[in-house]
């Protein structure tokens, strides 16, 4: 993970200031990093983006509406937990925005840069967007990195990391935010890919102090609580998929990763052993080179 923000771009998308960043060869075939719940552009593990640029990839991160330093909306309103949890349920309560509208905004940010059928890789939630948007939009391949297709009768997470993940959505001082970013990462750790205590206060503390948004954190959580499952419409994909599964996902259990490709019909299942549900350096090397393996075989007109 880099927190240098030099090369740090912002476009207008919807009315909606969305920062990102561009790396690689200026001709290069292009490739889109689109980000999970909550998190900023500067996540991504150097070891990844290196990967994929050294191969001559040009590569597109960017933070949606309501992250890092990406615009909001002040008619949006906040969610408490109760709001959030009424949502969940059923029993009241709308997100300020749906996946299919952060789809939307994927897409138009690729319109507005002049991308035309790039190569896609979404992060947990990211790629839940990743998939609405390939149902939309021309794309020249799709790569579900620890994702889920949403069906309702998959594994759940427990309630350690339910907890851990709603605490992120309210208003924390910082020891507190500090103590719930770092139980977290300790939560989504893997036996051999995962961050070690000191590396994750070093990269929490530095996240907070480029951008703190629990509000928008919160609507995050509405959005994914609260948009309508995609799963019954994954069987009209046509392009080539890589789904790549983290062996201790306690988010998104194997039943995750083989739900996706019995849906996906152009698709593949990669485990990735010792691998939990973040995003250590010691794994993006790993994940580029199983990228690059794939991307290989995709043919140049995928997208017509």
């Amino acid at each position: 993970m880099t927190m240098n923000a030099d090369h740090v771009q912002q476009v207008e998308v919807g009315g909606i200031s969305i920062v990102y960043r561009l790396s690689g060869p200026v001709n290069g075939a292009q490739v889109v990093l689109v980000t999970g719940f909550g998190d900023q552009l500067v996540e991504w593990p150097d070891s990844l983006v290196d990967g994929l640029t050294g191969e001559g990839y040009r590569v597109l991160a960017y933070e949606p509406r309501d992250s890092g330093l990406s615009g909001s909306d002040p008619a949006w309103p906040t969610f408490d937990g109760g709001s959030l949890m009424a949502i969940a349920t059923g029993q009241g309560g709308a997100p300020a925005y749906t996946l299919d509208d952060l789809a939307q905004e994927l897409i138009a940010l690729c319109e507005v840069l002049g991308w035309t059928a790039p190569h896609l890789i979404g992060y947990s939630m990211g790629g839940m967007i990743a998939q609405r948007a390939a149902l939309q939009a021309p794309f020249a391949s799709l790569t579900l990195l620890f994702s889920t297709s949403g069906s309702p009768g998959l594994s759940q997470a427990g309630p350690e990391l339910v907890k851990a993940s709603f605490a992120l959505t309210q208003p924390l001082d910082a020891e507190m935010r500090l103590a719930a970013g770092t139980q977290l990462v300790a939560l989504t750790n893997g036996s051999r890919h995962g961050k070690a205590p000191a590396e994750a206060t070093r990269e929490i503390t530095a996240l907070q102090l480029r951008a703190y948004r629990p509000e928008g954190v919160g609507r995050m959580m509405a959005a994914l609580l609260g948009s309508q499952p995609a799963h019954e419409q994954l069987q009209h994909l046509r392009l080539p998929c890589l789904v790549l599964q983290a062996a201790e996902d306690g988010f998104f259990a194997a039943d995750h990763g083989h739900d996706l490709v019995a849906r996906i019909p152009r698709s593949q299942l990669v485990t990735i052993a010792g691998a939990g549900h973040n995003l250590p350096e010691s794994l993006g090397g790993e994940i580029a080179s199983t990228w690059l393996r794939f991307a290989s075989a995709v043919p140049a007109d995928t997208a017509d």
